[in-house]
């Protein structure tokens, strides 16, 4: 079972882009294969556990999201990303937690590439939080002072931070 809110974007992993924007010196943009080629693969055994009692278990294989961060020369006031997925899901996540041990940009699960419906090309995986923080088909990291609303806030459910 795959539990979905949005539509499946229609994207090849050759299209696919990821950018790094917001409170930083310099925009940054990236394709999946420059994720490959300069960064160090990074390996996490991680269960992705959904607010529906879905299960996905597995190795993920991708960026270390700290290291994507320093990359950019982030404003040191900035304290959240806004991370947003081709679908137009829209999901904040304190910086301090973003950049945690074992959080990555995830290319890979099981050594092979994301199956569209887990969340390929490009999956968010943060470890310490439910599912819906560790969301598909990533396409932009926004670094903000703010806390901006996420999916479920705008549809009226309160914030967790969970």
């Amino acid at each position: 079972m795959v539990f979905n809110v949005e539509e499946i974007p229609e994207i090849s992993e050759k299209d696919w882009r990821i950018s790094i924007t917001g409170e930083v010196e310099e925009p940054h943009f990236y394709s999946i294969e420059q994720l490959k080629q300069y960064f160090e693969p990074k390996k996490v055994n991680s269960n992705i556990l959904c607010l529906r009692g879905v299960t996905i278990k597995g190795v993920w294989t991708g960026v270390d999201a700290r290291e994507l961060v320093d990359e950019t020369n982030i404003n040191e006031k900035a304290s959240w990303v806004e991370v947003r997925a081709y679908s137009d899901y829209v999901e904040p996540v304190k910086l301090k937690d973003f950049v945690k041990e074992g959080v990555i940009i995830a290319y890979a699960l099981n050594d092979k590439i994301i199956p569209v419906e887990q969340g390929g090309s490009l999956r968010l995986i943060v470890p310490q939080k439910y599912a819906y923080k560790s969301f598909k088909w990533l396409n932009e990291l926004r670094l903000l002072f703010k806390r901006p609303f996420g999916f479920w806030e705008k549809k009226g459910y309160p914030f967790k931070d969970q």
